[in-house]
Parts: C-alpha cells; sequence; structure tokens
C-alpha cells in the first residue's frame, strides 16, 4: 500500500509557457515550481503565440469512482487472491506452478487555472490476474494468463478467471 502525490503546473513566462511538477508539497514547493516554470519557458523556441484555456462553460460527470471498492480491506482482497490461486491450481493436475497478483489504483485529480477554473475527479479500479505453468505427458510446458479490470470486485467471477487461465 503506497500513496503518491504530484503537482503538475504550467504557467506563461516571458510569451512563452513552461511546465514543472514536484512530488512534495511544502513551503519550498511554490518557488520551486514558479523557478521551474520560469526556466522550462526560457528554453522555449517556439514563437507561437501560447494560452492557458480558459475552461469549457460546462463539463458532464461521470461515475468513474466505486467507494465501496476502497472500503473493502486490505484483508479482503487478499481473501479474493488466495481464493483465485487456490481455484486456478486445482483446476489441472498439471498445472506446476501459479502466479496470482491484485492491483489497485485510486487518482484524485484536481484543475485549477487563473480564470476560476476547478475541477475535480476521482476514480479507482482494481486489477486481478493469474498466470499458470503446467506441463502435459510429454515433457512440453506451456503457461497461461487471463486479468480482470474492474471497479466492482462483487463483479469478479473467480471460477470464470480461473478456467480462461487453466484453458490458455
Amino acid at each position: 500500500i503506497s500513496d503518491s502525490f504530484v503537482l503538475s503546473a504550467r504557467g506563461i513566462y516571458n510569451s512563452k509557457i513552461g511546465y514543472a511538477t514536484s512530488e512534495k508539497l511544502d513551503a519550498s514547493t511554490i518557488d520551486y515550481v514558479i523557478s521551474n516554470i520560469k526556466a522550462n519557458a526560457n528554453v522555449i523556441t517556439s514563437e507561437d503565440k501560447q494560452f492557458i484555456f480558459p475552461g469549457s462553460e460546462k463539463y458532464s460527470k461521470k461515475n468513474v469512482y466505486n467507494k465501496a471498492l476502497n472500503e473493502t480491506s486490505p484483508q479482503e482482497k487478499i481473501a479474493i487472491v488466495k481464493e483465485l490461486d487456490a481455484k486456478v491450481k486445482t483446476l489441472d493436475s498439471r498445472i506446476s506452478e501459479v502466479e496470482t497478483g491484485y492491483e489497485e489504483e485510486t487518482e484524485e485529480v484536481t484543475m485549477l487555472n487563473s480564470y476560476g477554473l476547478k475541477l475535480t475527479s476521482k476514480q479507482n479500479y482494481a486489477v486481478i490476474y493469474s498466470s499458470a505453468v503446467a506441463t502435459d505427458e510429454t515433457g512440453e510446458t506451456k503457461n497461461g494468463f487471463s486479468m480482470k479490470i474492474l471497479s466492482d470486485l462483487s463483479e469478479l467471477n473467480i471460477e470464470e478467471v480461473a478456467a480462461k487461465v487453466v484453458e490458455k
């Protein structure tokens, strides 16, 4: 489990647009970002007129965040991974190795500009995957892999994912 933060900023300096990022937010961050925007703008050679987009009149909302996914405990997620791993192992006696994993990402983005634009978007999703190595009677080794990307763990059909791994 890890958290990360990224601040990205653009600004116009001497009629050129500069860009800066920081993965730290403290008292020195603003000075650092402004300094880097200026330095970046100073190396731009394009004569194109630069501008900051003020924003659109309206934006549509999309539901791309599932609170239930975020509230599911790590222990429950680990149990799902272990269940999938065990299921793959039991579906075919020729399987000698199984690797199963789970990744999840929650991302929140806030976009602000000097024209008053303030938009926030939050999304999350999970990726569960499994791979297996099997050796047949002739000694030929094959591997199969399957993954599922979803935002609702209740939609995960462990039997289906395991069957796809074994079939491949």
